[in-house]
């Protein structure tokens, strides 16, 4: 079963109307370590692995992210875990990883 929404600009605003409102908008990406994403208001949560820490950012006043916030907010953190386990959806074609695996080196698998 698949659990999405579309980004077509025709799933955010009605026809004549004004864009749903949502509490946060959550993503990932598998391109290399599992990367989980959430925007909530001006806030950002962002964790580069499901074993690495969750850092918040807020948006408003830092658009480069360059403060984690997360040790003077732990609120914020805690909030960050709750929803973004509750968005996460498992798959076994995205499995969460700490890192992408290792390509096989050519030739080793070779028969003789």
């Amino acid at each position: 079963m698949l659990n999405y929404f579309s980004l077509q600009p025709s799933a955010f605003v009605p026809a004549g109307g004004a864009a749903p409102q949502r509490e946060y908008f959550y993503w990932e990406l598998h391109a290399g370590a599992s990367l989980q994403a959430l925007r909530r208001g001006d806030g950002k949560g962002f964790r580069n692995g499901p074993s690495k820490l969750i850092e918040i950012y807020d948006l408003k006043t830092d658009a480069a992210e360059s403060k984690n916030l997360a040790t003077e907010k732990p609120e914020l953190v805690a909030k960050a875990e709750l929803l973004m386990r509750a968005a996460h959806m498992d798959d076994p074609n995205w499995p969460m990883r700490d890192k992408k695996p290792a390509a096989a080196k050519a030739g080793a698998a070779k028969k003789q």
